[in-house]
Formats: C-alpha cells, structure tokens, sequence
C-alpha cells in the first residue's frame, strides 16, 4: 500500500502543477454519474452516484455507493464521502477516501464524451486487496 499511496500522492503532485489541455472538461464532464462497480468476475458488487466539480485539472465532489453483491472484498466503497482526484487530458484518478492512507478505494479510468470506465482498487497497508472494473455514467 506504501507504494501506491506514493504513487498517487506523485500523480496528484504532477497533475496538479500542470494546467490542463483541454478547457472543455470544466463544463463538459462536471455533474452527476451513475456508478456501477463489477468484481473480477464481471458480477456487480456496487451501484449508486458520483458528484463531479472540476476546476482546470482537478476534481472534487461527493459519492453515495450501496453494496449490491454480499460477500465480495469490496473495502470501503459503500457509503457516502468526499472525493478528489485529477483529471489530464482523459486519464481520470479519483480517491473516494483522500483522508486515508489505507483501506482506499481508488477509481483510474479513462473520460468519454458521456462517461468514465476503468479500474477500481482496493488497497491497504498489505497491497492490492481488491480490485475490478467500474463504470460511471453521465446522468
């Protein structure tokens, strides 16, 4: 997990020095997102909504996920919280809990006109302790 905490502390670190190449995201992709998350296995395990502002290359806002799927590792991606993240170009990093150092959820994925899709990760102190796809929806 040490490792990936660095890894997204360095990313932010980067993305947020750096103005973003394209003006359009502000108003383009800030809003509301429909949210789905699948296990490995393609089974879903998570639904609810994402809440994105983006000012130049960095994204604030607020989720609210429901476990559809008992018994799946899925960490703390159920609930609701504050997010931030950053966004350069269409890579997408998003931290559902950026006041943890571990037993995070982690969303990297990549924008579309009407989307973002990627991975989900789950990691603690011991690593990688989940992960799967995700998907979210503009509404």
């Amino acid at each position: 997990m040490k490792h990936m905490f660095l890894l997204f502390a360095f990313l932010c670190g980067i993305y947020g020095c750096r103005e973003s190449t394209n003006e359009a995201i502000d108003q383009d992709h800030a809003g509301n997102y429909s949210y789905s998350a699948f296990d490995k296995s393609g089974n879903m395990i998570v639904t609810g909504w994402l809440t994105l502002s983006i000012d130049s290359n960095k994204i604030t806002g607020d989720w609210n996920l429901n476990e559809v799927s008992l018994g799946s590792a899925i960490g703390p991606h159920t609930g609701t919280g504050k997010l931030i993240g950053s966004i350069e170009n269409d890579d997408v990093l998003i931290s559902l809990n950026p006041n943890m150092a571990d037993n995070n959820i982690t969303l990297i994925g990549k924008l579309t006109d009407y989307a973002i899709e990627g991975v989900w990760r789950y990691d603690g102190f011991a690593g990688n302790l989940a992960s799967g796809k995700f998907l979210a929806k503009k509404k």
